[in-house]
């Protein structure tokens, strides 16, 4: 598989924050993206494609905010601020993910 220097060089920084290795990494990020290109059926209709995750716990409209909410921060924050909010989502993923 090819893959530009810079997306490359973009995942290794994320197994290092991560503590993943690369195949690892590169296989939980194909499970997550695989439903949404399925479901465009092309590479240019998942430009179109909002993130959804069906719950009965919030709305739709919850959930796009949220999406947003990140969107703006990967697309501008400064990457100290990003990591920060990686290690932030991943601990409370980790203490709810507990609970279930």
């Amino acid at each position: 598989m090819k893959i530009e220097p810079e997306l490359y060089a973009r995942l290794i920084k994320a197994c290092e924050i991560q503590q993943h290795r690369e195949g690892q990494l590169a296989r939980i990020l194909i499970e997550w993206a695989l439903p949404y290109y399925e479901r465009a059926r092309s590479v240019e209709a998942l430009d179109a494609i909002e993130p959804f995750v069906p719950t009965g716990r919030i709305s739709r409209e919850t959930q796009e905010v949220l999406f947003t909410a990140v969107r703006a921060i990967l697309d501008r924050a400064p990457s100290t601020v990003i990591e920060d909010v990686v290690r932030k989502i991943t601990q409370y993923a980790g203490k709810y993910a507990e609970e279930i």
